[in-house]
C-alpha cells in the first residue's frame, strides 16, 4: 500500500477547511415595541436609568444565509440611557427556516428626540447551531422608530461559514 505524503494530507486538510466567504444584502427588519421592559433609575442625575429588554423583528423581505432563509430574530438588549443619548449591547438570536439558530452580538449609540429613539452601531456573528454552527461576520445596522410604534431597522455585512465536520 503506497503512503501518503504528509504535504497531500495537509492539502486535503485545509482544503476541507476552507470557509466561504459572503455578503449579505441589506436587509430590513420590522421589530415589535419591546417587551419585556425593565428600567432602574441610577439616582445620580435626572433621565439617567439602565434597562433590559426584549425585541421580536421579522425580516421584511426574504434574507438567506448560507441559503437558508431567515424566519425571525430576538434581540435581548441591555444599556444606559443618560439624557437624550443611549448606549447599550444586545444579543441576537437569528432562527432560521431549518430551526437552526445564528447567534450575533452588538454594540449600539443611539439619540432620543420626542420620546422616539434612532440607533445603530455595529454587529458580530459570533456562532449558531447546525450547520451554522462555525458562522463568523460581522456588520453594521441603524434603526428608526415605525410610524405604528416599534423600529425598522437595516443591516449589512459579511460573513464566512467553516463547514462542519461533527
Amino acid at each position: 500500500m503506497p503512503k501518503k505524503s504528509p504535504l497531500l494530507i495537509l492539502s486535503l486538510l485545509a482544503a476541507t477547511a476552507v470557509s466561504t466567504a459572503e455578503t449579505l444584502p441589506v436587509a430590513t427588519f420590522k421589530c415589535s415595541k419591546p417587551d419585556p421592559v425593565y428600567s432602574l433609575e441610577a439616582g445620580d442625575t435626572p433621565n439617567h436609568h439602565f434597562y433590559v429588554l426584549k425585541v421580536a423583528c421579522v425580516p421584511t423581505q426574504s434574507i438567506r444565509i448560507a441559503g437558508v432563509e431567515v424566519k425571525d430574530v430576538t434581540v435581548t438588549a441591555s444599556g444606559e440611557v443618560s439624557g437624550d443619548r443611549d448606549r447599550g449591547g444586545a444579543v441576537h438570536v437569528n432562527t432560521m427556516a431549518n430551526n437552526d439558530k445564528v447567534f450575533a452580538r452588538s454594540i449600539s449609540t443611539g439619540r432620543i428626540q420626542n420620546g422616539r429613539e434612532t440607533h445603530g452601531g455595529t454587529w458580530t456573528f459570533v456562532g449558531g447551531t447546525g450547520k451554522f454552527k462555525n458562522i463568523r461576520g460581522k456588520g453594521t445596522y441603524q434603526c428608526k422608530p415605525a410610524e405604528a410604534g416599534g423600529e425598522v431597522c437595516t443591516s449589512s455585512g459579511s460573513y464566512s461559514l467553516t463547514p462542519n465536520h461533527d
